[in-house]
């Protein structure tokens, strides 16, 4: 036995077929990995890789019986015997999670928790989460490459002066932070420190 996590529609389908609950279900058959049996995570952060946002989903922890496949990517399995144990509040879901991309998928089909953030490691998903559910400083303070620093400045239209005194962006990066008169007033003192400097 092995326990583990499945996400449902509403209605306790997945991928047509109907799950009970506390009922243990059998797949006559050989398990394939994304074909037949049944398929569940040992991590729940792998479930959003898998499960398709059409309605808000249902979360149970599982446990998986008789023949069990892995494979060495992620914590998928498919097994031939699956019974529903209990269902996860979303709460809980968000409480396991342990990588930024989990956390970044949630944000965007479900619920842009701002506890997520905690998560968050990489400019990539700072600026992705900034982008779509608004620009803050702790954002902001993890974003380290070049390339997300220019495009937090072009969109958000501030903190040009922060990634210059930060070194990720530089004097050729100046056109994206001066664009009026006025920019050149706020992007001067930054200018002047790093030359002084």
């Amino acid at each position: 036995m092995m326990k583990g996590y499945k996400a449902f529609e509403q209605d306790l389908t997945c991928l047509g077929h109907q799950y009970k609950e506390n009922c243990k279900h059998i797949f006559d058959g050989k398990p394939i990995l994304k074909r037949q049996g049944f398929h569940v995570c040992t991590k729940i952060d792998d479930c959003l890789t898998y499960y398709k946002f059409k309605t808000n989903p249902r979360f149970f922890e599982v446990e998986a019986g008789g023949d069990i496949i892995g494979n060495f990517y992620d914590s998928k399995h498919a097994c031939t015997e699956l019974t529903l144990i209990r269902e996860l509040s979303y709460e809980e879901v968000k409480e396991m999670f342990q990588d930024e991309e989990s956390a970044y998928k949630w944000a965007y089909h479900i619920d842009p928790d701002p506890r997520l953030k905690r998560l968050i490691k990489s400019s990539r998903i700072a600026f992705k989460w900034a982008f779509r559910f608004g620009y803050s400083d702790d954002l902001r303070n993890l974003i380290h490459e070049r390339n997300y620093a220019i495009e937090w400045v072009r969109n958000s239209g501030k903190d040009f002066d922060f990634f210059f005194k930060k070194s990720v962006l530089n004097w050729s990066d100046l056109s994206i932070g001066v664009k009026t008169w006025k920019d050149v007033l706020y992007v001067l003192p930054c200018v002047i420190e790093r030359l002084v400097l």
